[in-house]
């Protein structure tokens, strides 16, 4: 009996050892794969989500941005400068960046693949720089869209209408929507070399035009020669024009804010399931 406990403890000695460590290599190496599984699903599943907010976002803002310049191009051109063409193109264009870095980041969460995250945090570090210079572009532009719209909108009343087709149809849609007449009060038409020309020859005895037909509360031909705020529209285009503007710039740049919020919490996450992937890898290389 000693002699068989003995050999068996001295068997026990070489045999245990491996078969606890088979033991706890299985059962560490079970729990290990269970904790990473789940860890690594629920982080790379809130990627994705987040991922798909992005999409959703990127499309709308294409959309806001595409609408903002199909109004532009409705009131003529004339009413916003170059620096709201750049706010406009350019958050178009960081929104189909939105979208191409959203369907990559929905990609790599999937596949969990190292690189892949690299590249991703890489993107979305990338975009939000390009937002922060845009959005702070938009915000300065707005503070001065007045002014600037302002010195265009004159120039165009002076100088174009009545001889460039395309503006001139612009402002009078502009006039029959808004209900406006002018740059501030229809006054302003007298500057017009079109109303001027129209005058052209008339003592102030004669009937004279004043603004266009389009002018007019109700519009009928030649209403335009009675200057009286009863038959002209009695406020300016251009404060319905800048907050037209304002408004969409606002909202651009809040769509655009929302999106940096949205991609600082996916670029932590991102983080965070690259170094559970991380930790994987060196896990099963041991």
């Amino acid at each position: 009996m000693d002699y068989y406990t003995s050999s068996d403890n001295g068997f026990g000695t070489q045999g245990t050892t491996p078969f606890v460590t088979t033991t706890k290599t299985t059962e560490k190496g079970a729990s290990c794969s269970c904790c990473d599984f789940s860890s690594r699903s629920y982080q790379a599943y809130i990627v994705i989500l987040i991922n798909v907010f992005f999409l959703l976002a990127g499309i709308l803002l294409v959309f806001i941005g595409s609408w903002s310049i199909a109004n532009q191009d409705y009131y003529g051109n004339f009413l916003a400068g170059a620096t709201f063409g750049f706010v406009t193109w350019s958050i178009i264009f960081v929104g189909l960046l939105v979208i191409f870095v959203s369907l990559f980041g929905i990609y790599a969460a999937f596949k969990e693949s190292k690189l892949l995250l690299k590249i991703y945090v890489g993107f979305v570090g990338t975009l939000m720089l390009m937002e922060v210079v845009v959005v702070t572009v938009a915000l300065v532009y707005r503070g001065k869209i007045y002014s600037s719209v302002e010195s265009s909108f004159n120039a165009t009343i002076v100088h174009q209408y009545g001889f460039k087709s395309q503006v001139t149809k612009a402002l009078d849609s502009l006039h029959r929507d808004q209900e406006c007449c002018g740059v501030n009060y229809y006054v302003d038409w007298k500057y017009s070399k079109w109303v001027q020309d129209q005058n052209k020859g008339k003592d102030e005895d004669d009937v004279l035009v004043h603004a266009p037909d389009t002018c007019c509360k109700t519009e009928t031909e030649n209403c335009g020669v009675l200057a009286h705020p009863n038959n002209l529209y009695d406020h300016g285009c251009l404060k319905r024009v800048t907050d037209f503007f304002a408004r969409n710039l606002l909202a651009l740049s809040m769509v655009a804010l929302s999106v940096m919020l949205l991609q600082v919490l996916a670029l932590v996450v991102s983080i965070l399931l690259l170094n559970r992937v991380r930790k994987q890898i060196v896990w099963e290389w041991y």
